[in-house]
């Protein structure tokens, strides 16, 4: 039936064969090719002629899951041998077997890294077990192939080829990407559902292959077509489509321009259109929307970068104490050993080689086994499966889903979990971000004059329809429709589409001028003034280019138009205006393929819709032009001011242009979303010359987009204005509080936006971001020069109002020094000069180390900094950048300046911005603040580990919910996607989506924060627990003559690591909080990311040297107290080593009772039983290995003997008193006398009254000063008292986190 030929990608080997082979049958079938490339093209046929060549191509099946029974293995395997850490435990494992030098019976160390790999492997099966499942459920859908005599049949979505005709039903999905050849509607139009591709819920028109003389009415003619597709190579553009079709019907041949409107792509649904015949274009891997389905950018966390880091130390130090030891042993055996003949070490054998150099190198690798514990094997394990139930907790949090929707929100990247309570910067869009994208009416201006938008009044709530909707939004234009159609005039101008050209011209400042004088026709007796007439007139134009210029279709009505029905489209703007227009009176009533059919005050008529110019970021606006019953043919155009007014006619009327200018500024401060409407009539010579350009456009397979942009350009000129419109898009519940508590936090907020200046200020005001307009630094130039000297300026005034630095809370002002001053001096110290020699001028002043957020910070929250709480209330500054300015700074040595100005604000506003401007913002404040961090730094080391530390503490955060925001979510550290209703493209590139802006607060304060302090916690207890048993057996060599002999048997060193130690951290990482109501995270946003629990000196500090001292005084209370007592003496070698092992992990077990802030019965039964487990052990492990006589003598009776000595116990006694003792009385004191933040606030949650008076002034230091909803921000409530004893509420949203 269908003949395909496809171009493999460039390196294959077959490709010059097929490349070649495809030109060669287009010019055989004599087609030029689709983009100027006949070696990259595709060819399909309907009905293929005899010289075309028979192809394979690939199949329909899609693959999502990534391992397979064979592959997993191997795979699963190289996949994790590929990280470091897990090949130094391979290595390791694979040297234990070597018994001359291995310390250790191979099995425990092998068993230990089989049981980590074990539950990774469970972990990747469980994770695609459910794509298999979706894979599988998708393959074996059905779909049907239509068979020329109309019949079809019934085949799996797999074995769809390229080729075949496909008849697909109204509901069900397409299967691949089909060009349409029919539509079962009677006006030849079907609708689809594209929810599954963009998220985009309006329905959406498609038409069959516009055949000008056989256009198949039927599937039977469909399949009788001889035709032949020549396209472009698969891609992912969602948006267009170039492609030729030649159809040879007998002697003729025609050929059509294939463009998107005919493409219905695989994943759509089709809805309301009874089915459609597709031909079968792109297949499974091929298809758009598997070419889409790229993996966002890979982003790794914080804390990963760090451990890789530690690691890395922590292994240079294992290579020293083996260099040591070995050393040790060296010296050991020439000046002890060999005096000792007993030992008989002056005799060469294996192990005990002649040569010094093979003995040390030999004792290097026994020594390297032996102090491998040093590195956690179950840390890596343990972490991911903690992002992972970290990241389930943000699946399933009820607080963060919209109600009445299925909007969850949703973890789409657990890597980078610990960087969500890290955030420095919020980037965000503003339509559909803060506002809701549900677009209402507000007013309309028409030859400059506004209208409606008066007190309260909302045309949504207004009951009526018609006249008394009309009336009640601007009884003017009800009076001047009314006059219009008392005059008699009214079924003939709609008839004509509007006034003439002579009426477009006319303004109010002819008022005075008789009607009769100006063309103005009317009939009847009534006195009416030329103001009331022409108004009239210009009502009806304005009415009807709201009504034809668009590309809305009608869900719903009946056959007759009439009923209940919606408008569906891709532009939430035009459907609020076309739904305004239809409150009023002005409706538009339906569509076909080249129709639209509109009622106005109940008389209705029928435009043929000529040519559509469709809407584009680059255009900027769209035009229609249709002819109307009396054949006049009128161009109708909406876009940006920007765009439009540029394009009016020459000699447009002064005094006009300047009142739209007002209405435009008027419409703006209110933050409403404004339009301009114009027009123009086209004379038939005029129209038949432009039309026959754009034919050659559009039928144009060769930069097709680019030749129709150019030919618009020569018709969209010479417009009559008719006016504006003016569109509310409302903030989502709780943005003001949510910005106010992000800011609080110490977060510097941007909105950027496409919209005009003035709307963004008072979006920003209505927001929160922006206090005081009269206050706000306006950076508006006209070129580079003036942007550098503007930035000058505005640099001399933060200083001067700010005394270089923001006030503190409470109107208190940090030292001299703080950050807001400090980093822009450090930039400008950094830069020596910048351009135009700005900013350069004597600003001087240090960079501590909280500027650089050096000392257990993260530089916003340090001395000064941000002054958390200061914005606004605290006369922090705001900025606001224009786009055409920003595009004179970026790439220029003004960027710095920008950067420098816009850090020292806690917030911006970048209004007119383009999409890639966007994401250069991003890089533009990433690049400054590792500028700032390299202040002070002499070396390219000192550098180089001064930004790797600024980039642990500051993290970029962009938000947004459409496409054109994709670019900055991706640039940023953490791209966090809004479910709106602009599509899924900002969620399917984002690492976490939500369903609402305020959701961002409880993503950041509670679960950023809790996986910092989890994740902080897992990875310093592990490495302490860790180096205390590695230590213990570094200090047992001092007393074996540096030998390498272990204190404990290979499986009991396993089992410390994988079994008796694991689960408790496991239990602790994913339950332990601070506060027992995680709400309180929100009430006091000032203790979000105030202090870094993870710094290089709390890790060497509590997860290093505390594991060595806590060993040591393990080792050296136990070796010196132990001593021989006839048949109960517990002093031979593994007797000791149970001992010092039973205790270290009491001691272990102990320490993270302590680290433990919040008690469960999971957590807490868990660590009794892995501590009391040891003692089972002991007997069971001896009794297996007799069981399978394999006696060792390191465990075979060594627990009856330690059991039955009472020295046994007070060793233990002894050991926990020095050990717990002594931290719990640090602990004890550190939180009686010098209490952090977290420690005040969870006394206050369990105290009467909030605690001691004293903490009152921290505890309003901390809290927010907006009263924060719940679910996102909602308001502070009292801390609970003891009455409510603190009851943990089962099924609650603290719960479940």
């Amino acid at each position: 039936m269908g003949v395909f030929c496809f171009i493999k990608r460039p390196g294959d080997r077959k490709k010059d064969r097929r490349t070649t082979d495809a030109a060669v049958e287009l010019q055989r079938l004599g087609i030029e090719a689709p983009t100027g490339d006949a070696a990259a093209s595709r060819v399909v046929h309907i009905n293929p002629p005899p010289e075309a060549t028979a192809r394979t191509f690939g199949t329909n099946s899609v693959r999502t899951a990534k391992y397979n029974v064979v592959t997993f293995l191997p795979r699963y395997l190289f996949e994790q041998f590929s990280q470091v850490a897990y090949f130094y435990f391979l290595i390791q494992a694979c040297l234990v077997w070597w018994g001359t030098v291995s310390p250790f019976k191979p099995f425990g160390p092998v068993l230990a890294l089989v049981f980590v790999l074990v539950v990774g492997a469970l972990k990747a099966l469980a994770e695609d077990r459910r794509r298999h499942i979706e894979d599988n459920h998708l393959n074996n859908s059905i779909t049907h192939v239509l068979h020329p005599d109309g019949g079809t049949t019934d085949v799996k979505w797999k074995d769809v080829k390229v080729g075949q005709v496909l008849k697909v039903m109204s509901d069900e999905d397409f299967p691949a990407d089909l060009l349409c050849l029919h539509c079962d509607l009677p006006d030849n139009v079907c609708y689809i559902k594209t929810t599954n591709l963009d998220g985009e819920t309006n329905l959406k028109v498609r038409r069959p292959l516009n055949v000008k003389g056989e256009a198949p009415q039927s599937p039977q003619e469909a399949m009788a077509m001889h035709a032949t597709l020549a396209c472009e190579p698969p891609n992912s553009n969602l948006h267009y489509f170039i492609g030729r079709t030649v159809v040879q019907a007998g002697d003729r041949r025609e050929t059509v321009a294939v463009t998107m409107n005919e493409i219905l792509l695989r994943g759509c649904t089709l809805k309301n259109s009874g089915f459609v015949v597709g031909l079968v274009v792109y297949t499974g891997p091929e298809s758009r929307i598997q070419m889409n389905a790229a993996a966002p950018p890979s982003k790794q966390g914080s804390y990963t970068r760090f451990l890789n880091m530690q690691v890395i130390i922590v292994i240079v130090l294992q290579i020293l104490l083996c260099a040591a030891c070995s050393a040790g042993a060296l010296a050991w055996r020439e000046n002890i050993g060999k005096k000792r003949y007993y030992l008989a070490l002056d005799n060469t054998a294996q192990g005990n080689y002649s040569s010094n150099v093979a003995f040390y190198f030999v004792y290097m690798i026994t020594y390297w086994l032996l102090f491998s514990y040093l590195v956690p094997i179950s840390l890596f394990v343990t972490i991911e499966i903690v992002k992972f139930v970290q990241g389930n907790f943000i699946n399933n949090d009820p607080d963060m889903r919209v109600e009445g929707t299925d909007d969850w929100a949703k973890a789409r990247n657990s890597n980078i979990i610990e960087d969500l309570g890290r955030v420095a910067y919020v980037f965000s869009d503003k339509t559909g971000t803060l506002t809701s994208n549900e677009m209402r009416m507000r007013a309309v201006a028409i030859k400059g004059v506004p209208y409606g938008g008066t007190g309260d009044f909302r045309l949504e709530d207004f009951e009526g329809k018609g006249d008394a909707a009309l009336k009640a939004f601007a009884p003017r234009l009800h009076s001047a429709a009314g006059i219009l159609r008392r005059a008699g005039v009214w079924d003939e101008a709609m008839n004509r589409g509007g006034s003439s050209p002579n009426l477009l011209k006319l303004t109010r400042t002819e008022s005075n001028t008789p009607p009769e004088t100006l063309g103005l026709a009317r009939r009847g007796n009534e006195q009416v003034s030329t103001r009331e007439l022409l108004l009239g007139h210009h009502v009806m134009d304005f009415w009807t280019a709201i009504c034809v210029c668009h590309n809305l279709i009608v869900e719903g009505h009946d056959s007759t138009g009439e009923g209940d029905f919606r408008y569906q489209g891709p532009s939430p703007d035009e459907v609020a205006l076309v739904e305004g227009a239809r409150q009023l009176g002005f409706e538009f009533i339906g569509r076909t393929r080249s129709q639209i059919t509109i009622s106005f005050q109940g008389h209705r008529v029928t435009h043929d819709v000529l040519v559509e110019l469709e809407f584009s970021s680059d255009r900027a606006r769209m035009s229609v032009v249709a002819r109307s019953p009396d054949g006049t043919i009128r161009l109708l155009c909406k876009g940006s001011d920007a765009v439009m007014l540029p394009r009016l006619r020459a000699g447009t009327d002064e005094k006009l242009l300047a009142d739209t200018q007002e209405n435009l500024h008027a419409f703006s401060v209110k933050g409403l979303r404004t339009l301009v409407i114009a027009t123009k009539v086209l004379e038939a010579g005029e129209w038949e010359a432009w039309h026959l350009k754009y034919e050659q456009a559009a039928s144009s397979l060769d930069d097709r987009e680019a030749r129709i942009a150019a030919a618009a350009e020569q018709l969209e000129v010479q417009m009559e204005l008719l006016g504006v419109t003016a569109i509310e898009d409302k903030l989502q519940e709780g943005v003001p509080e949510a910005i106010e508590t992000l800011i609080e936090g110490g977060m510097r907020v941007w909105m950027i936006t496409g919209d005009k200046q003035e709307t963004a200020i008072n979006i920003g005001i209505s927001a929160g971001l922006v206090s005081d307009a009269s206050r706000c630094l306006i950076c508006n130039a006209e070129g580079v020069d003036a942007a550098s000297k503007k930035l000058n300026e505005l640099h001399d005034q933060l200083r001067h109002q700010h005394g270089g630095a923001p006030p503190a809370p409470g109107g208190s002002t940090p030292p001299p020094g703080g950050r807001g001053y400090q980093q822009l001096s450090a930039a400008e110290s950094a830069a020596g000069k910048t351009a135009s020699g700005g900013m350069s001028d004597g600003v001087s002043g240090s960079v501590s180390g909280s500027v650089l957020g050096f000392n257990g910070t993260n530089g916003t929250n340090g001395n000064g900094a941000l002054a958390k709480g200061a914005a606004r209330h605290g006369g922090r500054p705001e900025l606001v950048i224009d786009g055409a300015t920003l595009g004179f700074i970026l790439g220029t040595p003004a960027e710095q300046q920008l950067a420098a100005v816009a850090a020292g604000c806690a917030s911006v506003i970048v209004c007119r911005a383009s999409p890639s401007q966007k994401a250069a913002v991003v890089r533009m404040m990433t690049q400054y603040e590792d500028r700032v961090a390299e202040v002070g730094a002499r070396t390219a080391w000192g550098r180089w580990l001064r930004r790797y530390r600024r980039r642990m503490a500051f993290k970029m955060l962009s938000i947004g919910d459409g496409a054109n925001d994709v670019a900055m979510i991706q640039t940023a550290d953490i791209g966090v996607g809004i479910m709106g209703k602009e599509g899924r493209q900002a969620v399917n590139n984002s690492d976490y989506a939500i369903g609402q802006f305020r959701f961002l607060v409880r993503l950041l304060m509670v679960h950023g924060t809790l996986s910092v302090y989890r994740l902080a916690r897992l990875i310093r207890y592990s490495f302490y627990k860790n180096i205390a048993l590695a230590f213990l057996l570094f200090y047992f060599q001092i007393f074996a003559g540096w030998s390498g002999q272990s204190l404990l048997d290979g499986i009991t060193t396993s089992f410390y690591n994988a079994f008796f130690t694991a689960f408790p951290i496991g239990f602790f990482a994913v339950l332990d909080r601070p506060f027992r109501h995680l709400h309180t995270y929100v009430r006091f946003p000032k203790m979000y990311n105030v202090n870094n629990p993870l710094s290089v000196r709390t890790f060497w500090k509590t997860g290093v040297l505390m594991g060595i001292a806590h060993s040591a005084a393990v080792f050296f209370i136990i070796y010196y107290s132990s001593v021989a007592s006839d048949r109960d003496s517990t002093n031979d070698l593994y007797s000791v080593g149970k001992v010092m092992f039973v205790a270290l992990i009491g001691i272990v077990s102990a320490e993270l009772g302590m680290l433990a802030r919040f008690w469960t019965w999971e957590f807490s039964l868990c660590a009794l039983v892995s501590y009391c487990l040891i003692y089972a052990y002991l007997f069971a492990l001896p009794a297996l290995q007799e069981a399978f006589d394999s006696k060792d003598p390191a465990t075979y009776g060594v627990a009856q003997q330690l059991f039955g000595s009472p020295l046994f116990w007070l060793q233990l006694i002894a050991v926990t008193a020095v050990c717990v003792g002594t931290r719990y009385l640090d602990r004890a004191m550190r939180q009686a006398f010098y209490p952090n933040d977290q420690q005040i606030v969870a006394e206050a949650e369990k105290l009467p009254h909030g605690g001691a008076p004293h903490t009152a002034t921290r505890l309003q230091r901390l809290s927010s000063a907006q009263p924060p909803k719940r679910g996102g921000t909602s308001a502070i409530e009292p801390l609970p008292t003891s009455d409510s004893r603190m009851q943990f509420r089962p099924g609650s949203s603290d719960d479940q986190v």
